[in-house]
């Protein structure tokens, strides 16, 4: 279910990365990272798709041992998906 939750956050990340950016965008992004990836949207959708997986089999590979850390990377990931998805979607200047 957290996975599902991860997921939805991180694509609504991507997602408003397309969506609110204007044209002419490649001056606005501070992020060199995050630039370079959003210039190819291909290989944006590569990169999130490879962190979901990381980030999915880290969870698998915890659980059992450590149920309280693998609680703490999901919720560290969804976090940071909702945090990105909403300063995506602020005013940029």
């Amino acid at each position: 279910m957290f996975v599902i939750l991860l997921t939805v956050a991180q694509l609504a990340d991507l997602i408003t990365g397309y969506v609110q950016r204007p044209s002419g965008w490649t001056g606005v992004e501070h992020n060199p990272i995050a630039a370079t990836l959003l210039a190819t949207p291909l290989l944006a959708v590569a990169a999130k798709a490879a962190l979901l997986a990381l980030v999915a089999s880290t969870v698998a590979i915890v659980r059992p041992t450590r149920p309280r850390l693998a609680a703490l990377v999901l919720l560290v990931g969804t976090a940071a998906g909702i945090v990105g998805a909403l300063s995506n979607t602020t005013r940029l200047i």
